[in-house]
C-alpha cells in the first residue's frame, strides 16, 4: 500500500506524463500526414517531452517507462543533429511505445499491477539506435573523405594554374597540356569519390576541351577561358570547405563545349552532365562514392581507354611525392608550444646552474680566505708558544714544545680546523665535479630540445609559392572589376613560412593587392600617356632578414596622393587647415580607422575599412608595417614578421620594479648615453631624440606605464632603445637592459585581452611573469598630450631632486663576505632603499660608474682593492668627495679608526652591527648637508 506522499507523487507524474505523451503522439501524427520528409526529424519539443518524461519516470520509480522512454532521448538527439527523420517503420515503433507507456501510466494511476514489459519492443528501439549510430559513422567517414579531397584539390589547382601560366608563355609546348590533363583527371576522380558532382562535371568538361583542342594553335581567348575555369574550380573548392552552396557550372560547361574549332564528332558536354542549379553542401546531399560511380555508368558515361589507364600513368620529370601523414593542426600547435616551454624551463635551469656556479666560486674564495686565516693563526700560535717557553725556562735544558709534541689546546683546535678545511675543500671539489657534469648534461639536453623544436617547426613550414595562384586570382578578379590591367610576380616563393603566420598574413596581403590596384595602378590610357606599359606590375617578395620575414608589396603605379590624404584629414578633423604635416604624419593618418581617400564606394574601396585593419592584423602577429612611396613611381608596403608565432625573440628590459619584454623585430638599435644628456628631453617634451641622423619621439617606459609621470633616474648611464612602429620612430628610455631571450607568448585571458599595447605575457627563467609590450600600440592607446605633457613645476630633473625620505635612495654594500652582503641588503630593502652590491673595491668602482649612489657601506679587508684603498680613491675624485662612506669591519682597533678618519670616512662600525644603529647613522648622514669629507 502506497503512503500518502507516494500517492501524491504518482498522481502528479501521471498528469504530467499525459501531456508529454500528447506531444509525442502529435509529432508522430504530423510526420505520418505530411509530405515533407523533414517533419519526421525530431524537433526540440519532441526531445524535451522525451527527456522530461524519462526524468519524471525515474523520480516516480516507474521502471518500465524508464526502460522504454529513456533510450529514445539519445536516439532523438542524434537524429536531430544528423537531420535524420524517423521513417515509417520507426514511427510505427514510436506508436507502440506510446501505447505501451500509456498502459503503464494507467496502471500506476490505478495502483494496479504493472503489466509485463514488451521485450520485442525494446529490441526494436535498440535497432533504431544502432541504425542512427551507423549513419553518424558514415557521415563522419564522408567528412574525412571530403577533407582529404580538399587538401589534394588545393595542391592540384595550384599546380594547374602554375602550369597554365607557363603554357601560355610557350603555347607550342604540348607537355604542359598533358600535365594539366593528368592533374584534371586526378581532381575529377577525387570529386567523384567525395560526391561533388558539380566540381567533377566542370573538371571533366575542361579535360575534354583540352583533348578536343590538342594539335591546335590556341589563342589568347582560349587561355583566358581556361584561366577563368580554373578560378571557378578554386572558388567551388573554397565553397565546399566553408559549407556554402556550390555555383552552377552549366553555363561555363556550355562555353567550354562551344569553343571555336571544336570537333563536330565530340559529344555535347552538356548532354553528359546533369548539373543542378544549387548544390547545398550538407551531409545529406553527399551520395556514397560507390553509388555515385554507378549512377554515372548507367548514364552512359563509360570511361575511355585513356581514362581507365590514367591512374596508373607515371610522369617523367616530376618529383616523386614523399609519403605523408595527416596530423591535426591543433595537436601540432600544442606540441610546438610544449617544445617552447621545454626550452624555457631549460633556460631557467641553465640560469639556476649559473647562480649555483657563482655561489660555488664564492664558496671557493671563502675557503681560500679561511685557509689563509687558519695558516696565520697557526703561525701566530707557534710563535706565542716559543716565546713563552723561552721566557719561562731560560735556564732549562729541555726539549722545546715543538720537539716533544707538547701542544697547547689552541694548537689542537687549529689542527682540527685544518682538517675541517681540507674536508671542505674535498666537498668543494666533489660539488665542482658534479656541477661540471650537470652543465655538460644541460648542454646535451639543450641540443636535443633544440632539435625537437626545430623538427616540429619544420613540420609547420610551407613554401610561400603555394600562394601564387591565390594571389594571382585576386589580382585578375580585381583588375577585371575595375577595368584595369595588372599582373603580379612572386619573388622568393621558394622560401618557407610558418603555416599559422601564412594563414594570418594572407588576408592583409590580399587587401594590399586590391588596394594597389584600386589606388595605385592607373587605367591603361593613363599609363600609356605616362609612357608606362598598359599592364601594371605588382611585385610580392618574401625574404629573410635575420630572425624575421620581410614581405614587400610593390606596385609601379601613381604613388600615394598626399594632397588627397591631407584634404580628407582636414575634412575629418584630423588636421587643421593651416597645418603643414610631414609625409610620415600623413602616412600615420592613412592608417587611421575609417579613413579612405576614395571618392566613391564600390566593392573594392571607399568603405573606410582599409589599411588600419591591415596594420592591426600585422601587429597581432607581432609585426610592423612600413610604407614608402614616390610620385608616379609606385608604392612599397613592407611587412616585417617573426618567422613563427610559437617562439618569439624578445629584449628584456626593466622599468621601475618590473621586467617587460619587447619583440626584437621592432628594435633597430640600442645605445647607452649619460643620464645628464636626457635632462633636456624631460623639460622639453617636443624635442626629438637624434640617432644616426634620424629623429625619434622620446618616451620613458616608466612614464608610459604610469600614465605620464616621468620618473627621476638614479643611474648615471641611461639605456635607449630605438624602435620602429608603423610609420613612426620611437626612442624608449628604460632603466636597465637584461638581455635577449627566446620566449613563448601566452594569451592574457578574457579579462585583459582588450588591453592595447600588451599582446600577451610569458614566463622567464627566474620564474617571473613578464608582459610583452607593443610600444607603438601602448603609445597610441594613450592621448599624446597626456603622455608628452609639459613637466609639472614641482618636477625636478634627476640631478636636482631633493634628498628627502620620500625619495627612494640608493646604497652600495662593498664586502667580500656574501653573508654580510645578503643580510645587509635585505635589511636596507625592507627600509625602502635601492641596493647595489660589490665584493671588492674594483667591482665597486665599476658599479659606481653606471649608477648614482647616495651612501656606501664599506668593509676594510677585501681582495684586489681593500676598503682603505677604495675610500682613498673616492675621496681624491671630485665626483665622490661628498658621498657618505660608512665602514663596517671587524677591525675595531684605534689605529684603524684613526686611519679611516684621516681618509675622510664618515662613520666607523664594528661587526656585528645593530640594525637600528646602522639605520640611524645612515639617515643622519644622508640628512647632513653635502660637503667634501677631507
Amino acid at each position: 500500500m502506497l503512503t500518502t506522499e507516494e500517492s501524491e507523487l504518482i498522481s502528479i507524474f501521471t498528469k504530467e506524463a499525459e501531456d508529454h505523451l500528447a506531444v509525442i503522439q502529435n509529432f508522430i501524427n504530423n510526420a505520418d500526414t505530411s509530405s515533407d520528409i523533414s517533419t519526421g526529424v525530431p524537433d526540440e519539443s519532441f526531445i524535451r517531452a522525451v527527456h522530461t518524461l524519462c526524468g519524471s519516470a525515474q523520480t516516480a520509480g516507474v521502471r518500465p517507462i524508464v526502460d522504454l522512454i529513456c533510450p529514445l532521448e539519445e536516439i532523438s538527439k542524434l537524429k536531430n543533429t544528423l537531420s535524420l527523420p524517423f521513417n515509417s517503420h520507426e514511427r510505427g515503433v514510436l506508436n507502440q511505445v506510446t501505447d505501451e507507456v500509456t498502459q503503464h501510466v494507467i496502471a500506476a494511476e490505478n495502483q494496479t499491477d504493472t503489466p509485463e514489459i514488451n521485450t520485442a519492443l525494446l529490441a526494436e528501439i535498440d535497432a533504431i539506435g544502432k541504425a542512427a549510430h551507423k549513419v553518424a559513422a558514415e557521415r563522419e567517414s564522408d567528412d574525412n573523405l571530403l577533407s582529404i579531397f580538399l587538401d589534394e584539390a588545393d595542391e592540384l589547382i595550384a599546380n594547374i594554374e602554375s602550369t597554365l601560366k607557363d603554357w601560355e608563355a610557350t603555347p607550342g609546348d604540348e607537355s604542359y597540356a598533358d600535365e594539366i590533363k593528368r592533374d584534371l583527371h586526378t581532381l575529377k576522380g577525387g570529386a567523384r569519390m567525395a560526391a561533388l558532382e558539380s566540381i567533377a562535371d566542370l573538371t571533366h568538361a575542361l579535360e575534354t576541351s583540352l583533348i578536343t583542342h590538342e594539335d591546335e594553335t590556341l589563342g589568347t581567348d582560349y587561355f583566358e577561358l581556361l584561366q577563368e575555369t580554373t578560378d571557378v574550380l578554386a572558388a567551388m573548392a573554397n565553397q565546399t570547405r566553408t559549407k556554402q552552396t556550390l555555383w552552377d557550372p552549366s553555363e561555363l560547361i556550355k562555353r567550354l563545349d562551344n569553343t571555336p574549332h571544336s570537333h563536330e564528332t565530340t559529344a555535347s558536354l552538356h548532354e553528359l552532365t546533369t548539373p543542378t542549379n544549387v548544390v547545398p553542401l550538407t551531409p545529406t546531399e553527399h551520395a556514397q562514392p560507390k553509388q555515385a560511380v554507378e549512377e554515372k555508368n548507367t548514364q552512359g558515361n563509360t570511361p575511355s581507354k585513356e581514362t581507365a589507364a590514367a591512374p596508373t600513368v607515371t610522369t617523367t620529370g616530376r618529383k616523386a611525392i614523399p609519403e605523408n601523414i595527416r596530423v591535426n593542426s591543433e595537436l601540432l600547435d600544442h606540441l610546438v608550444n610544449y617544445a617552447g616551454e621545454v626550452n624555457v624551463y631549460q633556460s631557467r635551469f641553465t640560469q639556476q646552474m649559473g647562480s649555483y656556479r657563482f655561489n660555488l666560486t664564492e664558496f671557493e674564495q671563502t675557503l681560500k680566505r679561511l685557509r689563509q686565516q687558519l695558516r696565520d693563526m697557526e703561525l701566530e700560535t707557534e710563535a706565542q708558544i716559543l716565546y713563552n717557553y723561552e721566557k719561562d725556562s731560560e735556564n732549562k735544558k729541555d726539549f722545546d714544545p715543538l720537539e716533544m709534541d707538547r701542544y697547547s689546546h689552541i694548537q689542537q683546535l687549529s689542527r682540527s680546523l685544518a682538517e675541517s678545511v681540507s674536508d671542505l675543500d674535498n666537498i668543494k671539489s666533489a660539488i665542482n665535479e658534479l656541477t661540471r657534469e650537470s652543465e655538460s648534461l644541460l648542454v646535451q639536453q639543450s641540443r636535443v630540445s633544440t632539435d625537437i623544436q626545430d623538427g616540429l617547426m619544420r613540420t609547420r613550414m610551407v613554401r610561400f609559392e603555394g600562394n601564387e595562384s591565390r594571389l594571382s586570382r585576386i589580382v585578375r578578379q580585381t583588375s577585371q572589376s575595375l577595368n584595369k590591367k595588372a599582373s603580379v610576380t612572386i619573388l622568393g616563393g621558394d622560401n618557407e613560412i610558418d603555416r599559422s603566420v601564412q594563414e594570418h598574413i594572407l588576408p592583409p596581403l590580399e587587401h594590399m593587392l586590391r588596394n594597389a590596384i584600386a589606388h595605385g595602378i592607373e587605367r591603361p590610357t593613363e599609363r600609356s600617356a605616362a609612357n608606362k606599359p598598359e599592364t601594371g606590375l605588382i611585385t610580392v617578395e618574401l625574404k629573410y632578414d635575420g630572425g624575421d620575414i620581410l614581405i614587400s608589396v610593390k606596385d609601379d603605379g601613381r604613388g600615394i596622393n598626399f594632397d588627397a590624404i591631407q584634404q580628407k584629414a582636414i575634412e575629418k578633423g584630423l588636421l587643421k587647415a593651416h597645418d603643414t604635416p610631414q609625409q610620415e604624419q600623413l602616412l600615420s593618418i592613412l592608417l587611421t580607422p575609417g579613413f579612405s581617400t576614395s571618392m566613391e564606394v564600390d566593392q573594392v574601396s571607399g568603405r573606410g575599412v582599409g589599411l588600419d585593419v591591415v596594420e592591426r592584423e600585422i601587429k597581432q602577429l607581432s609585426g610592423t608595417l612600413e610604407i614608402e612611396t614616390q610620385t608616379n613611381q609606385g608604392t612599397t608596403f613592407t611587412i616585417r614578421l617573426p618567422q613563427t608565432l610559437a617562439i618569439t625573440q624578445v629584449l628584456l628590459v626593466e622599468a621601475g620594479d618590473n621586467i617587460y619584454a619587447i619583440p626584437v623585430n621592432a628594435v633597430h638599435a640600442v645605445e647607452r648615453v649619460p643620464s645628464n644628456d636626457l635632462t633636456s628631453f624631460y623639460s622639453n617634451t617636443d624635442k626629438p631624440y637624434l640617432h644616426a641622423g634620424n629623429e625619434y619621439e622620446f618616451h620613458q617606459l616608466t612614464a608610459l606605464l604610469e600614465q605620464g609621470t616621468f620618473t627621476p633616474q638614479t643611474s648615471l648611464i641611461a639605456h635607449m632603445i630605438m624602435l620602429r612602429s608603423g610609420g613612426r620612430r620611437i626612442a624608449l628610455h628604460v632603466d636597465r637592459l637584461l638581455g635577449h631571450r627566446e620566449i613563448v607568448i601566452k594569451p592574457l585571458g578574457s579579462q585583459l585581452s582588450n588591453l592595447r599595447g600588451i599582446p600577451g605575457a610569458t614566463l622567464i627563467e627566474e620564474g617571473k611573469v613578464v608582459l610583452v609590450l607593443d610600444v607603438g600600440g601602448l603609445i597610441a592607446s594613450q592621448a599624446r598630450p597626456q603622455i608628452r605633457q609639459p613637466i609639472a613645476p614641482e618636477f625636478t630633473p634627476a640631478e636636482a631632486v631633493p634628498e628627502t625620505n620620500e625619495v627612494s635612495q640608493t646604497a652600495i654594500i662593498v664586502d667580500d663576505s656574501i653573508t654580510i652582503r645578503k643580510v645587509t641588503e635585505r635589511m636596507l630593502i625592507r627600509n625602502g632603499f635601492n641596493v647595489l652590491t660589490a665584493k671588492d673595491g674594483i667591482e665597486a668602482l665599476t658599479v659606481l660608474k653606471e649608477n648614482k649612489v647616495d651612501v656606501m657601506l664599506l668593509d676594510i679587508e677585501m681582495p684586489r682593492m681593500d676598503g682603505f684603498e677604495l675610500a682613498t680613491y673616492l675621496r681624491n675624485d671630485s665626483q665622490y668627495q661628498t658621498m657618505p662612506i660608512i665602514v663596517i669591519t671587524s677591525r675595531t682597533g684605534q689605529k684603524h679608526k684613526e686611519r679611516a678618519e684621516s681618509i675622510g670616512i664618515d662613520h666607523y662600525l664594528g661587526k656585528p652591527y645593530q640594525e637600528v644603529e646602522l639605520l640611524n647613522i645612515i639617515q643622519d648622514t644622508l640628512a647632513e648637508p653635502k660637503k667634501a669629507r677631507l
